[in-house]
């Protein structure tokens, strides 16, 4: 599968945003392959984790 680059500073703002979800990408990856469970899932640098939901709405 083929990687998209993105600008580093967009990256970056998308790293300084989301801090639980890179940590939560981070004990995924010591748990699954390529820390995710369906490829739909698969973000760059890392997919966002919902904590919370109500109905069909994340």
């Amino acid at each position: 599968m083929a990687r998209l680059a993105a600008s580093s500073k967009l990256q970056d703002s998308y790293v300084h945003a989301l801090p639980a979800s890179r940590a939560l990408y981070e004990r995924a990856r010591r748990l699954f392959p390529d820390a995710v469970t369906h490829d739909n899932r698969r973000m760059q640098p890392f997919p966002l984790y919902v904590a919370r939901a109500e109905g069909a709405y994340k």
